[in-house]
């Protein structure tokens, strides 16, 4: 779903309501930036509904959540540790919460294994007479949801932001001027760094993003994927 609406764009814009001759191209700019932020999030921001993940324990007190972003507020639904091989998750290893596994803080993506670690499996390898512990992948299961909405809010600005940006760019000299500077939550910050010549900013070849101020207000909220 866009991040932003035709009619909020227009509006930013000073474009009628009733003048759909850039309609077309307005929408395509919207569909573009949407998925620009998106994607430099790592997530979508509209995300709702019970998430499942699969860690592999290492043997140590804490598991942390890999698909969560800064910022957002964790609620666990459901623990399981499978003690054999391969993973089954029933209610005979579903784990009770304060006696089992706690939250590292309130809302936050770390769970904490309570009276021992986290299991490590124990596999006998090929070419070797011991076992050697190994972490088996997907021994926990866990469930939860996350409240998304500063991330969501944080979204649609940068996305209407760089909305205008490219708007402003495309219609240089067309009835609509190109612009350096616009209003933004009651605060006046650049939207595009002219250069020489009539191209103004160049996307940028790391983030894609033509307005030079997207990309930090993403910064916080976005989710790094560690390989």
């Amino acid at each position: 779903m866009a991040l932003v609406t035709l009619s909020a764009l227009k509006a930013r814009l000073g474009i009628a309501s009733g003048d759909t001759s850039r309609d077309t191209d307005l929408e395509g700019i919207i569909a573009a930036a949407s998925g620009l932020v998106r994607s430099y999030l790592g997530y979508d921001p509209e995300t709702t509904g019970t998430q499942t993940e699969y860690l592999a324990p290492l043997g140590a007190e804490m598991l942390t959540l890999r698909k969560t972003p800064p910022r957002a507020n964790v609620t666990l639904t459901a623990v399981w540790e499978a003690t054999k091989t391969p993973a089954v998750f029933d209610d005979g290893n579903l784990l009770t919460a304060g006696t089992d596994y706690t939250q590292e803080r309130p809302g936050g993506n770390g769970i904490i294994r309570l009276n021992r670690n986290w299991l490590y499996d124990a596999r006998r390898m090929p070419n070797r007479l011991a076992a050697v512990f190994l972490p088996e992948t997907g021994t926990v299961k866990v469930t939860y949801t996350m409240d998304l909405t500063d991330h969501l809010a944080v979204a649609k600005r940068a996305a209407l932001m760089e909305c205008m940006t490219q708007a402003r760019l495309t219609y240089k000299g067309g009835g609509m001027g190109l612009v350096t500077t616009d209003g933004m939550d009651g605060a006046s910050v650049s939207i595009n760094t002219s250069v020489k010549g009539n191209s103004g900013r160049k996307a940028n070849s790391a983030d894609g993003f033509v307005s030079p101020v997207v990309a930090g207000m993403l910064d916080p909220f976005r989710l790094i994927a560690f390989v």
